[in-house]
């Protein structure tokens, strides 16, 4: 239900309008997520047309009375008349794989590993989440011991140095030590696999770092501190289980340029996965720039995926947002 109202605009007061109810159904079937997506992105339509955001209601002035007016039953007609041009939600192509992760180490011991220019870089003049960034080389050490204590210190890390999706100065300097330990023989594997993980939802907070290289802000400096890691990471390619190299293939999106040389390992890699895999096929795209296969791939996930849309309309440049929709698409296909 809809009411016309004014507000304090740049230049007086000006004219809109405000929501002040929503009813919910009926809905063609009994998909309710895909159609109350739908909905919601119909609404988000016409708020950034007619629409006005104001943090303090009582600011938005006095309402001029009411504009619409309907019974339930005349709301439910028009309700399903505005679903005529939505087609229903298709036939996911994401299917869920157990891939190979490599052996598990039964005692969470391995062997510790030693962090190369750590006590070089000036800790006590970079910030996290908690001020100084003076003790992040004892985060660091501590992962880098390789053993029980692994758990804990993957918390402080993520509670300090990257924290709530939040970059600060000193996360981009440590990159490279996560590489390190990643790229150490001594790591057990269920630890690297954490680590690359990692490494693609730190740089996924900033994507369009990749795209704007005149970024200087703490998340679109670690962003392109991960992409840098690439080239090194991938010499893990080789000797990696099929759940490393799919992390790897998504890893080397971020920097095709240091990729191109491994690309038919990459293809390779692809062709023994059975079925299709939106996720790969999109970081082979990405890869090899092929810009318009990547966009086809992206738009025909919108067909069964409710995020993909609000992904592809985000006010970013175009290979962040097909980034950001890889690493949607492979926490669904890849877990």
């Amino acid at each position: 239900m809809l009411t016309p109202c004014t507000y304090r605009g740049r230049w007086g007061d000006e004219p809109g309008w405000r929501v002040l109810a929503w009813d919910d159904g009926p809905y063609p079937d009994d998909d309710i997520e895909w159609w109350t997506a739908e909905e919601h992105r119909f609404v988000a339509r016409l708020t950034d047309a007619y629409g006005v955001r104001h943090p303090s209601p009582p600011e938005l002035g006095s309402l001029d009375g009411l504009l619409v007016d309907r019974t339930r039953e005349d709301v439910r007609e028009f309700r399903m008349a505005s679903f005529a041009r939505t087609q229903p939600r298709a036939q996911s192509a994401v299917v869920p794989r157990q891939l190979d992760q490599g052996p598990r180490s039964l005692s969470g011991e391995g062997e510790p590993i030693m962090l190369t220019g750590l006590d070089d870089v000036d800790w006590s003049s970079l910030d996290h989440a908690y001020g100084s960034a003076d003790d992040t080389p004892d985060i660091l050490r501590a992962l880098a011991a390789n053993d029980e204590g692994w758990s804990d210190a993957m918390h402080e890390y993520f509670s300090a140095i990257v924290h709530q999706d939040t970059m600060y100065s000193a996360t981009e300097r440590t990159i490279p030590f996560l590489a390190q330990i990643a790229l150490s023989p001594s790591i057990l594997p269920e630890r690297r696999l954490e680590l690359l993980q990692d490494l693609l939802y730190i740089a996924s907070q900033d994507a369009w770092a990749l795209s704007e290289p005149e970024g200087d802000s703490p998340g679109a400096l670690t962003t392109r501190a991960v992409a840098d890691a690439v080239p090194d990471l991938l010499a893990l390619w080789q000797l990696s289980p099929q759940a490393h190299k799919a992390r790897l293939l998504l890893l080397a999106a971020l920097n095709p340029s240091a990729a191109t040389t491994q690309l038919k390992q990459f293809t390779d890699f692809r062709a023994t996965l059975a079925g299709p895999s939106p996720t790969l096929d999109l970081a082979l795209a990405l890869i090899t720039q092929d810009e318009p296969r990547a966009q086809a791939i992206a738009l025909r996930t919108t067909t069964w995926d409710v995020r993909t849309p609000d992904y592809l309309a985000e006010n970013l440049p175009l290979n962040a947002r097909l980034i950001n929709i890889l690493l949607h698409l492979a926490g669904d296909e890849l877990g």
